[in-house]
């Protein structure tokens, strides 16, 4: 190797070494975060070393293994790669999307369904929006399994406590800011891919490392994830889970988060639910949602509640039905290519 190479070789390093220390930086300096602080009051999560002998045992085994790999343990009713824990982090006892004590909440108003819920009923809207699939019945082994692992993670939590004041607020609210579509794929490429894969495949290497973000493996156009208030703040609170580059947990601004929320939910999605869907009494699309037009502001499509209030129709704002637009451009757009190849 010459001089000049020497030379090169030599800032190369210095290059990686000053960049590593300035992502160790950022994380090293970063403080507690609100969502850490308030995970500080939750009752002690048991471990599975604690899990009872018996039935009672082997059916929260069976939950927990359906919890974490969800997509390989109950394939008939995944439709995607994804798991309860790609988004419910650490067994759903983590900081991501907690859900210690959540058999508490319920029953409880769910404005989607326009009914009374229970926690049966919000599994299986998971099921068949989040994992784009078809949801076990509420009296199957399968979700007597699923409920008994939450359960058994929040057995220190007293029976009449109805508040979870260690989950943060997931949504942002308030005014949003317009979104950079071009910084999303920037900060996306720099932060997101190396886990997510360059065109938000999935990193292929578990429901856990990396979920896919769009496509067929992701989770569809129903799902709260694809509402840009959530995905924002799910990315501002939770992401990146290591520094990349420059940018380290929890330090990414509310604009970065939307920008790359939009990016994300730029691209196309699965967009209706299978057929045979439970919790939208088995119509072909999610527009039966929200039937007293109790809608969020950032509903990813619009529906037939709001169409017939005459809330489809402007000005609204930017982000309502967001998703649903972007995957009608996309698809418009994929249209054009195939009719410029038949010329």
């Amino acid at each position: 190797m010459g001089k000049w190479g020497k030379v090169a070789l030599s800032l190369a390093i210095a290059g990686l070494i000053v960049v590593g220390y300035v992502g160790w930086k950022a994380v090293a300096s970063y403080p507690t975060s609100n969502v850490m602080a308030q995970l500080a009051s939750m009752p002690p999560v048991p471990s599975l070393d604690e899990v009872p002998s018996g039935p009672e045992g082997e059916s929260i085994k069976r939950g927990h293994e359906y919890f974490v790999n969800t997509a390989a343990a109950l394939p008939e009713y995944v439709g995607n790669k994804l798991s309860c824990a790609s988004c419910h982090a650490d067994g759903g006892a983590g900081p991501s999307l907690n859900l210690v004590g959540i058999q508490n909440v319920f029953p409880q108003y769910n404005s989607r369904s326009g009914t009374d819920i229970v926690l049966e009923d919000r599994i299986q809207q998971c099921f068949e929006r989040s994992m784009n699939g078809i949801a076990p019945d509420k009296d199957s082994q399968v979700m007597k399994d699923m409920v008994a692992y939450l359960e058994f993670i929040s057995k220190n939590v007293p029976k009449d406590m109805k508040k979870r004041p260690w989950v943060p607020k997931l949504a942002l609210s308030g005014p949003l800011p317009t979104p950079n579509l071009a910084n999303g794929e920037k900060l996306y490429q720099q932060a997101c891919a190396a886990c997510h894969g360059v065109n938000g495949e999935g990193s292929g290497f578990g429901p856990t490392q990396g979920p896919a973000l769009w496509g067929d493996d992701s989770f569809n156009v129903g799902a709260g994830m694809a509402r840009i208030r959530t995905a924002a703040g799910f990315i501002q609170k939770y992401m990146p889970k290591i520094a990349m580059g420059t940018k380290a947990p929890g330090t990414l601004t509310t604009q970065e988060a939307v920008d790359l929320a939009a990016y994300i939910l730029s691209h196309p999605r699965p967009d209706k639910p299978q057929p045979g869907a439970k919790t939208v009494n088995g119509a072909p699309t999610w527009e039966v949602d929200w039937p007293k037009a109790e809608q969020p502001d950032d509903v990813a499509y619009i529906t037939q509640a709001m169409r017939e209030k005459g809330l489809d129709k402007g000005p609204l704002p930017w982000y309502t039905a967001y998703a649903e637009r972007m995957i009608q451009a996309a698809k418009a757009k994929e249209a054009e290519q195939k009719a410029a190849e038949t010329r």
